[in-house]
């Protein structure tokens, strides 16, 4: 297959392509490919060697499928960024055989598959289905689940005794570690230190839960907020601060740009407001403090005496999470040196 990816200068992309499993395997771009930014690339499975174009950059993949997210940086200019989308071409080489999916039922984060995920022949498809990229461990972890499919297959009451299992604590230890993961301070998790998945089978799971497109930290470092900087859940019935000193705000920390987007738990999805207003971002028109400083409100209402322009807009009564992205860190971002402002409650 050929991705053909369209010249593009003074603003953010890149072609992400992840495995079956959602690991990262490159990402297509200026940083990555600094002889080749833009133009064709083949992108061939590992092990094989196919006649490919003179002009095309061979990428290797590990498996027959493979996930691709293409990120333009908007900078105020959608038309613009929706013209260089329309440039990106995928161009098949030959007949592909495309192996039918698997069925699987159909689940959310607020209604998971519980015992019903180790339901053979399903399961035993889905292991097959591609190959794991935690090599490390993927073989002793696809021995535990078999044993598990086996196990309910006997009885109902084996069924019974996983799915309680599940419930009463597999699933609350996922959701305590997705509060949990990586570098910790104010209220916010942080992915810098995850470039990789490599053998972490709870980020990965927390990050696929809870995101699916994650990136690798050398491209984008999330910072993630459940709760505020005293431990407790953010709720949409309080008033919450973040201010950013003038040399803490986030454009001088990245070379590409940030965004800061507000969504439901457990669905990870923006919430409608009367502001058709879902993120903030380094384009937003902020009103900033009389020092340089910034502070931004989070609340179902706008907090009186504070600009609109620096309101996101929570749900009342009901928690919700944040997202904020910073894309093309620099380096005291990677190393911690540097990290966003605490999450504060103001009544």
């Amino acid at each position: 297959m050929i991705l053909e990816i369209p010249k593009i200068e003074g603003r953010y992309y890149t072609a992400q392509l992840c495995d079956e499993w959602a690991e990262v395997i490159t990402n297509l771009n200026e940083r990555n490919y600094p002889k080749t930014p833009y133009g064709k690339f083949a992108l061939v499975l590992k092990g094989t060697n196919p006649k490919i174009p003179e002009d095309a950059v061979r990428v290797e993949v590990p498996s027959k499928k493979v996930k691709l997210l293409g990120r333009v940086e908007r900078q105020g200019d959608d038309e613009g960024a929706v013209k260089l989308q329309h440039q990106f071409k995928i161009i098949k080489l030959g007949e592909p055989t495309i192996d039918p999916a698997v069925e699987i039922p159909t689940f959310t984060n607020e209604h998971p598959l519980t015992v019903d995920v180790f339901k053979k022949p399903m399961v035993e498809k889905v292991i097959a289905s591609a190959p794991d990229s935690m090599v490390s461990i993927a073989s002793d972890m696809q021995k535990k689940v078999m044993t598990i499919a086996e196990f309910i297959s006997k009885s109902d009451g084996n069924r019974e005794t996983i799915d309680e299992i599940l419930k009463q604590k597999a699933f609350p230890a996922l959701l305590a570690y997705g509060k949990d993961y990586g570098d910790k301070r104010g209220g916010w998790s942080s992915t810098r230190e995850y470039i990789k998945f490599g053998d972490n089978m709870w980020f990965r799971s927390i990050a696929n839960f809870g995101g699916i497109w994650w990136n690798s930290s050398k491209e984008v470092v999330y910072y993630m907020g459940e709760e505020d900087d005293e431990g407790v859940v953010i709720n949409g019935d309080n008033v919450y601060m973040i201010h950013f000193k003038p040399e803490d705000i986030l454009d001088k920390h990245v070379d590409a740009y940030w965004s800061l987007t507000l969504m439901d738990v457990p669905n990870y999805r923006v919430i409608p407001n009367k502001l058709n207003r879902f993120n903030v971002n380094n384009i937003s028109k902020f009103t900033y403090e009389s020092d340089g400083s910034l502070k931004l409100y989070l609340a179902s209402e706008l907090p009186k005496g504070t600009p609109e322009s620096n309101w996101l807009p929570a749900p009342k009564g009901q928690p919700f999470t944040l997202n904020l992205r910073a894309y093309v860190p620099k380096t005291e971002v990677l190393s911690g040196e540097y990290y966003v402002p605490p999450i504060k409650k103001m009544n």
